[in-house]
């Protein structure tokens, strides 16, 4: 689980569900908290304090969060309000992960593929050298996009 896959799969399902505002509010408060403790997952929190984080009443806090569980960002177990306070844990659901699956044939069509990507980009790279452009890297193209971004840059340079 990291930061950037966590708030890629609210925003995907972001396009799904519509969140409001305050689910919005809570969950990247929950985020805040998660990153400010170093992702310790699960992590405690007060109902008080996260309302107060997240800039609402406990009671809208209380719906969003229940909104956040029902559709998988999310679970928590509620404390007793005096010692414990509540137990949050931020989920990552596999269906939405932008990793390719493990089985072989999709490892072997993702090394041909990555492969070549690769020459794709040596030659792009010799071909800027050769006409004296400035070379850029393009190490920024995260692996799931690697195939679009060349592709589409080999149709600009036509």
């Amino acid at each position: 689980m990291n930061y950037v896959e966590l708030i890629n799969q609210f925003w995907a399902l972001n396009k799904e569900y519509s969140f409001t505002p305050n689910e919005k509010a809570v969950y990247f408060a929950l985020l805040n908290t998660a990153n400010s403790l170093r992702w310790k997952n699960p992590f405690n929190q007060s109902g008080e304090y996260l309302a107060l984080d997240a800039g609402m009443g406990r009671k809208a806090m209380i719906r969003a969060r229940n909104i956040l569980q029902q559709k998988g960002l999310i679970d928590f177990k509620s404390g007793n309000g005096r010692r414990l306070n509540t137990e949050y844990t931020l989920k990552v659901l596999p269906a939405l992960k932008l990793c390719p699956s493990d089985t072989v044939s999709d490892t072997v069509s993702d090394t041909v593929s990555d492969t070549q990507h690769k020459t794709k980009l040596n030659e792009t790279k010799q071909n800027n050298q050769e006409n004296q452009k400035e070379i850029f890297d393009f190490g920024f193209v995260e692996k799931v996009f690697e195939k679009v971004f060349y592709d589409w840059l080999e149709y600009k340079q036509k």
